[in-house]
């Protein structure tokens, strides 16, 4: 190619030659474009057909044997619309649908979970496209009103049970109200029967302690329900104790011989004899039960000389209290064994008590001082006394009353 700037090295000829022939330099280069862009435009049809004739493949690959079957349906489900169209232009009567076609293709889907779903295929006819949505509204609608049935149906017995549920609300709510009406009043009687007993209890004890065993007979039988009452009293207000002197002597008799003889006065319930082997004579103003034998503790029924121990639990009551240890020394053997349990306020002094003891033919044989509520005593018989000892003399053995503060 002929080149201007070999002739004139000083480039004047450079001008002539760009009026002659223009600017070699764009040319070359335009070119070249236009033919790269025409190669790059061949490349991509190439590729894209490539592509398409891949995806072609790919699609008959993973056809299955249900897919092909359902395109024959399709196909034969068109050529019968075609006749039915060219029936409809002859006849100019309605279009009487085909019951084989409608919803019958139903070409396979693939979900987000890569499980096939079917959906229904339209033919391509909208007449047919109409009657399958005015079947499906039908098929709604009477899903509806069933729907609407079973509704107003559970409607019915849920205000059935509302109701029975009210009814029996209302019940239980009366019936709370009638008790929360009958626990305070019930509670009010019982706080003030329990007043009344315990006051009645405290006028009962203070009157035993004032009289004689005589008088307290007669009171008792006068009124049965004093008894119960000054019992109840009575074993409600040990049981606030620490210890029960009746226990602490069980305890010892257990720790005895068995053939050992037992004289209980003023036994109460007959604890004692209930609770230890040996033979027991329960005595009391009052029997509770059969094993209570009903007797004045001044003259109990016994021969002298015949029981090994006489026990008295916080009976000593009453102001002829010295005929009941006389007739305590004349049961008693010889070397028997004597307890008693008293209430601890009701000694002045414990030394005129163990002193007129001694001169009933009772030593002190011990003693026991530590319980703050009661005291306790175990005296051995040593001499039998006559019954006919002035009591006035006897002035250690007078006992305080227990009293309690007016209200």
């Amino acid at each position: 190619m002929f080149d201007c700037t070999e002739w004139d090295e000083t480039d004047q000829g450079s001008e002539l030659c760009d009026e002659l022939f223009g600017d070699v330099s764009k040319s070359i280069q335009t070119t070249e474009i236009s033919e790269n862009t025409t190669k790059t435009d061949q490349q991509t049809r190439k590729q894209w057909k490539l592509k398409q004739k891949n995806k072609r493949k790919c699609k008959n690959k993973f056809r299955t044997k249900e897919t092909k079957q359902e395109m024959e349906v399709k196909e034969t489900c068109i050529e019968t619309n075609k006749q039915s169209k060219s029936v409809k232009d002859a006849t100019k009567e309605k279009e009487v649908p085909n019951p084989a076609c409608p919803n019958v293709v139903q070409p396979i889907k693939k979900t987000k979970a890569g499980k096939r779903v079917a959906k229904p295929l339209n033919d391509g006819n909208p007449q047919s496209k109409k009657k399958v949505k005015s079947l499906t509204t039908q098929e709604k609608d009477n899903e509806n009103k069933s729907s609407l049935k079973a509704k107003l149906n559970d409607g019915n017995t849920q205000s059935k049970k509302k109701v029975n549920n009210t009814t029996t609300q209302g019940k239980d709510i009366e019936s709370k109200t009638t008790l929360k009406e009958t626990k305070p009043t019930q509670n009010l009687k019982d706080r003030l029967v329990k007043k009344l007993e315990s006051s009645r209890f405290r006028f009962i004890n203070e009157q035993i302690y004032s009289q004689s065993s005589e008088a307290t007979i007669k009171t008792f039988s006068s009124d049965q329900s004093a008894f119960e009452i000054y019992h109840r009293g009575f074993t409600a207000q040990v049981a606030t104790w620490p210890v029960n002197p009746l226990d602490l002597i069980i305890k010892w008799i257990k720790e005895k011989s068995p053939k050992l003889v037992i004289a209980d006065f003023g036994c109460g319930e007959a604890e004692l004899a209930k609770r230890v082997k040996n033979k027991v004579h329960s005595f009391d103003l009052v029997a509770v039960n059969d094993q209570v034998t009903v007797a004045d503790i001044s003259n109990v029924p016994l021969t002298d000389a015949s029981i090994d121990v006489v026990v008295f639990s916080l009976s000593l009551m009453g102001t002829n209290l010295v005929q009941f240890l006389i007739e305590a020394n004349r049961v008693l053997k010889t070397s028997g064994v004597m307890k008693i349990a008293e209430v601890a306020s009701r000694f002045t002094g414990l030394k005129p008590f163990i002193g007129d003891l001694k001169k009933l033919g009772f030593d002190l044989h011990k003693k026991n001082t530590s319980n703050t509520h009661f005291y306790m005593f175990d005296f051995i018989k040593t001499k039998t006394t006559s019954p006919n000892v002035a009591a006035d003399e006897l002035r250690g053995l007078k006992l305080k009353p227990c009293s309690y503060k007016k209200r």
